[in-house]
């Protein structure tokens, strides 16, 4: 089953969103978010979300994370400011209100809930024109595709303490800072932030770990080569692509894309 947003022309940015459900055995339920505003500014969001109740709620409940972000909307859209860090702190401002917001929420239902805590990861990049910021926290990614070469923006997390010698910034393309901020969903989890400046024909490219975790990143860049030279066909079809691939790999989790396709 797949449930995806419409394609929305903002300016200059074309965006797609879409989910693949699997196996409804774990505790797991992926989500996608996609804002689009006028003069080229955008958000996508890609998270997982952990409960125990999924059987009890209707299959078209949206879950809490995805309620948080609708209403925290304007916490990150537009960014104002006078330059770039005014700009970059306006936007962790805003992403840490979602992060405690969504995380309030979780806990206050999980008072009333027997089992294990909720626990959610996100992924949220912000266009605004060729300025580009990213919020994450948990194991999904966000990819920038430039050229001919795909470079992963977040650092992978679990709930198991990183080693100490653990590289921040592993791309030389970007002298990248996460910024630990909070605890994230669970206190062994950091919330990280970046910003970096956008070219023309970049792609940012989000996915859950459903995709992460089977689809090899190599096959990932080729798809996203084959949309950034073929501007004629909709997003829609590559997003399918890397989700039949999944499907080939035998992944049986949900899986979620957000993907934004700048223009030339």
């Amino acid at each position: 089953m797949s449930k995806s947003t419409e394609n929305s022309l903002c300016s200059s940015i074309e965006t797609f969103a879409g989910k693949r459900n699997g196996p409804r055995l774990n505790r797991a339920r992926d989500f996608f978010f996609v804002a689009a505003r006028e003069n080229a500014r955008c958000a996508l969001v890609v998270g997982r979300e952990y409960r125990d109740d999924w059987q009890e709620r209707d299959g078209d409940e949206a879950p809490a994370s995805i309620r948080v972000l609708a209403r925290a909307d304007q916490s990150f859209l537009p960014l104002v400011g006078d330059g770039p860090e005014e700009r970059l702190e306006h936007f962790r401002k805003g992403f840490l209100r979602v992060v405690h917001r969504t995380q309030h929420e979780l806990q206050t239902h999980a008072t009333s809930h027997s089992g294990q805590t909720p626990a959610l990861t996100l992924t949220l990049a912000y266009i605004d024109d060729l300025r580009l910021y990213v919020g994450h926290v948990g194991n999904d990614r966000a990819y920038l595709f430039r050229g001919d070469t795909l470079h992963r923006l977040t650092t992978d997390q679990s709930l198991a303490p990183p080693p100490p010698d653990r590289p921040l910034v592993s791309d030389p393309l970007f002298s990248r800072k996460p910024t630990s901020v909070v605890g994230g969903f669970s206190d062994d989890l950091e919330t990280e932030m970046c910003a970096m400046d956008l070219q023309p024909e970049d792609i940012v490219f989000l996915c859950t770990s459903g995709v992460a975790n089977v689809v090899p990143e190599d096959s990932i860049a080729k798809i996203l080569r084959a949309a950034r030279i073929d501007r004629t066909t909709s997003l829609e079809v590559f997003v399918e692509s890397i989700f039949r691939e999944a499907a080939d790999r035998q992944g049986k989790s949900d899986s979620a894309i957000a993907v934004a396709r700048l223009a030339a």
